[in-house]
């Protein structure tokens, strides 16, 4: 396994390449395969981009630099990915939109070719490899500090694991949008949307924070999950200690959970809040590739059962909304899962065009 400062030279070196002349499809191509390989590379590549835009700006007016101010960035191509370890995309921070394009593509970043600034050609490249190194020895040390930020994204009908710097690993549920800043004093996660469970790797000096609709979760070292449903926010906690800051209305909600209690803050005019016991094993059983029911009604199922699937489930009548049932079933296998459903509450199902209809019984 290569050792931090290895990857960083490596990633010094793929961003000074995208830049220079010579750059050609194969070699954003390779850099795409890298990339993706590990987290780890994901983020030196990140890091090493940014550095590379400060020192553009700082670099000195002499012709040995033409060409290595940092030109404004342009997506070329969505890159496919043989099956990499991490299908996220890494959103980068630059002028102009990235297009989405491919699912499961990740972006890779160029200058625009119709910039006035000439690309780095030749010994220039040497150059700026070992002042991207010498900047990564400088955040180490402490002395250029900024924030990494990364947004996350999981594709549709998948959860995506992925571990950050710190240790601390995320399990996103399908189409999660989850925003995330690494600063010296502080680790910072914002839920644009959707729904993640949170193992935090425990580091007192840094809290790490979890902003959702405008509620905040503050944790050191555990697990628990956040998610968003429309107005609402639903902090669940499995193990150790967390506490959770939101306002509603005009009143301020400052609230310490323990391990199997969940929080619902509520975003709607006049706000409010629920504090309830839950089971963990049910709250959190989507992150083990399950669905585990608890005397739900089939219009929550249906619901959750059509997240993963890419065949999904309807209900033909509404008079079948309110009907409650238990059990617990594969993700994704949304005809199973009607046929189960279907012999339990004496149901019928009808197959249909990239769907299955539950109806009431002849």
């Amino acid at each position: 396994m290569m050792n931090k400062e290895s990857i960083n030279r490596q990633a010094a070196s793929w961003v000074v390449q995208l830049q220079s002349s010579d750059c050609q499809r194969s070699d954003q191509e390779a850099c795409a395969l890298w990339r993706a390989a590990s987290p780890a590379h994901e983020q030196a590549f990140l890091k090493a981009q940014h550095l590379f835009g400060m020192l553009g700006e700082r670099l000195p007016d002499d012709p040995m630099f033409a060409g290595s101010q940092q030109a404004p960035l342009r997506a070329v191509t969505s890159v496919p990915l043989p099956t990499p370890t991490l299908l996220i995309p890494a959103v980068i921070e630059i002028p102009a939109v990235l297009p989405q394009e491919t699912a499961g593509s990740l972006l890779v970043a160029v200058p625009s070719p119709d910039h006035a600034a000439r690309p780095v050609v030749g010994w220039q490249k040497m150059v700026m490899a070992a002042c991207l190194c010498i900047g990564f020895a400088l955040v180490a040390a402490g002395q250029w500090l900024f924030p990494d930020e990364l947004v996350l994204e999981s594709l549709s009908r998948q959860v995506q694991d992925v571990t950050l710097s710190d240790g601390s690993e995320i399990q996103l549920d399908a189409d999660t949008r989850l925003i995330v800043r690494m600063e010296n004093d502080r680790r910072v996660l914002e839920l644009d949307r959707g729904r993640a469970l949170f193992h935090v790797a425990h580091d007192a000096n840094r809290p790490f924070l979890v902003i959702a609709n405008g509620s905040r979760v503050e944790a050191l070292g555990t697990v628990f999950q956040v998610a968003r449903k429309g107005v609402e926010t639903i902090v669940t906690l499995t193990e150790g200690d967390i506490v959770v800051t939101a306002r509603t209305g005009e009143k301020v909600l400052n609230e310490r959970l323990t391990p199997g209690e969940q929080l619902v803050v509520s975003e709607s005019t006049g706000g409010g809040w629920q504090r309830i016991r839950v089971d963990t094993e049910v709250a959190t059983s989507w992150a083990e590739g399950r669905h585990v029911f608890r005397n739900i009604s089939l219009s929550e199922l249906v619901s959750e059962v059509n997240r993963y699937a890419s065949i999904s489930v309807t209900l033909g009548s509404t008079e079948l909304e309110s009907m409650r049932i238990s059990g617990s079933f594969d993700t994704g296998d949304s005809r199973a899962i009607a046929q189960a459903v279907a012999l339990t509450l004496d149901l019928r199902v009808v197959d249909a065009v990239n769907s299955v209809i539950l109806l009431p019984a002849l």
